[in-house]
């Protein structure tokens, strides 16, 4: 038995799983602006909790298993999930986030998070999830390789020198 178990996150895990929000900045890019990223990490967490209110979303918890009967248990992380369309026009389960909080990181409860968005995918009749990652996360990327995860598509990103004052006018 695992020392966690995974359950529908409820109205009393938002706060906690708010609070593990700025995780999720692991892996961006040096030169884009914190305060956007940490805003941007805010504002998907607070979409996936909106969107686990229908039956289209979820958002899963994973919780000390000698916790569960406390009115407020430890959310040791959390995994959203959806459906959407891939560019052929299939549909697939995404994740949109993964979060294990720090003291937890590496006692599969990643795995264990990610194994039940799987099952939610599979319950709807998807053949598919995907997700996406900081290229500099090499922890995260490596984790999902190790679940079976590849890599399909790259974006590609050139930080552009601002126009000398000359050329603005044109």
């Amino acid at each position: 038995m695992t020392p966690f178990s995974i359950r529908a996150a409820q109205d009393s895990d938002h706060e906690q799983i708010r609070l593990l929000a700025p995780e999720l900045t692991a892996g961006m890019p040096a030169w884009r602006s914190a305060d956007r990223q940490r805003t941007a990490v805010a504002g998907w967490v607070d979409d996936a909790l909106t969107a686990a209110r229908t039956n289209d979303a979820a958002v899963l918890v994973a919780l000390p298993t000698a916790s569960l009967a406390e009115p407020c248990p430890t959310v040791l992380g959390f995994v959203s999930v959806t459906e959407r369309l891939h560019f052929t026009g299939e549909r697939q389960g995404y994740v949109g986030e993964l979060v294990v909080a720090p003291p937890h990181r590496r006692a599969g409860v990643a795995a264990t998070l990610m194994a039940a968005a799987e099952d939610w995918a599979r319950r709807r009749g998807l053949a598919s999830l995907s997700l996406e990652t900081g290229a500099g996360n090499a922890a995260a990327r490596a984790m999902y390789a190790g679940l079976g995860y590849a890599e399909e598509e790259v974006t590609l990103t050139k930080r552009l020198p601002p126009l000398a004052v000359d050329s603005r006018r044109r």
